[in-house]
């Protein structure tokens, strides 16, 4: 009997193996599209939970009950010094807040609690994720978070410790920048760029071929100590203080070097820029001459200033230049507040009120 059916179910299976293959492969075809229709939906879930820039954060005995995320919005801004706040969050009562800024690509942000900087000129990027801890009477920035953006913001924090908050750093960069003259100086500032560019190397340049960060942080020491070289001078003529020095010192007029649109992500080259040309501006000024090119405006300073401007900077970097030279003039003008000033895409207006302010045509 047993034997039967066995003979039976062999029959049953020849005749209907095609049907039974299909079905197998039907059966083994839909269950990988369902396996795969979870994979994927899991992997979305897992997506929406991580999405969009966040920073996470906790301060203890805060200035405020609110945290502000700013930030440049674009280069007008950061030649204004003008940082718009793209979110805030309420710090709760265990002292932890948490900010979803929306960030495009690349911004330079600052964290602002009452009038406290938490944090100054970091550096996040879309997606970034950062988890910080402020400590102690100074609510000093300790980043918990561990990934690459986090590990630079870490690394720019060491970076600012040693060259600009070490105690026996600042005393003697104080002592330098103050009673030096020129050339010692200048040999000071030189040997300090070059000491920053080594802790770089040491502490973050073989960590990361990213080019962003390359760029924020090597602009960021170069233009910085461009920038005091220029603040140095005029100390000292502040305090009508002899200054005599060589034209070694002036190591920042190449045209390139002032020309350097990538260098806009950091705030020390805009700082630079500023410094540059009220630098020039007034030499020419105590010396009693015009802007080459400009003398039929001898009597309008602005003016004076632009024509100046035009003849050091080549666009996009003279656009800012002109826009924020503008701007500033018109604030006196107008008597208007600067946070609701135009880009420098919409310029007429102000244009039109600027030359009836000084008749032009």
């Amino acid at each position: 009997m047993f034997a039967l059916c066995e003979i039976l179910f062999f029959k049953y299976i020849c005749r209907n193996i095609e049907f039974i293959m299909r079905t197998y492969w039907n059966l083994t075809f839909f269950k990988t599209i369902v396996l795969l229709l979870l994979v994927s939906a899991c992997n979305s879930s897992k997506k929406e939970e991580v999405a969009g820039t966040v920073i996470k954060g906790n301060i203890k005995n805060a200035p405020d009950s609110f945290v502000y995320f700013k930030t440049y919005i674009d280069s007008v801004d950061l030649f204004l010094g003008m940082k718009s706040s793209l979110d805030s969050a309420r710090i709760d009562g265990n002292g932890n807040f948490e900010l979803h800024p929306k960030v495009d690509s690349v911004c330079v942000f600052t964290l602002v609690c009452g009038n406290r900087d938490l944090i100054s000129n970091a550096l996040l990027t879309e997606n970034g994720h950062l988890d910080i801890t402020f400590t102690g009477k100074d609510y000093s920035p300790v980043i918990l978070s561990k990934n690459e953006i986090s590990d630079y913001n870490t690394f720019l924090l060491k970076l600012i410790y040693e060259f600009y908050k070490k105690p026996d750093i600042k005393q003697e960069y104080y002592i330098a920048s103050n009673y030096m003259d020129a050339m010692p100086y200048a040999e000071y500032n030189g040997k300090r760029m070059d000491a920053m560019l080594d802790f770089y190397t040491k502490n973050w340049g073989n960590r990361s071929s990213n080019q962003l960060y390359y760029d924020y942080a090597v602009y960021t020491m170069k233009y910085e100590c461009a920038a005091d070289r220029l603040m140095f001078l005029w100390k000292h003529r502040m305090k009508n203080l002899p200054i005599d020095p060589d034209s070694t010192y002036f190591n920042y007029t190449d045209k390139k070097f002032l020309n350097n649109p990538q260098a806009y992500i950091s705030p020390s080259y805009i700082r630079f820029i500023n410094l540059y040309l009220k630098d020039k501006y007034e030499t020419l000024a105590v010396a009693g001459k015009s802007v080459p090119g400009a003398e039929k405006f001898a009597g309008v300073p602005p003016v004076q200033k632009y024509m100046l401007a035009a003849s050091l900077f080549d666009r996009p970097v003279l656009n800012a230049v002109l826009t924020n030279l503008l701007l500033s003039d018109l604030k006196d003008v107008d008597n208007k507040d600067l946070s609701s000033a135009p880009s420098s895409k919409n310029l007429d207006s102000l244009e039109m009120n600027f030359k009836t302010k000084y008749k032009l045509n």
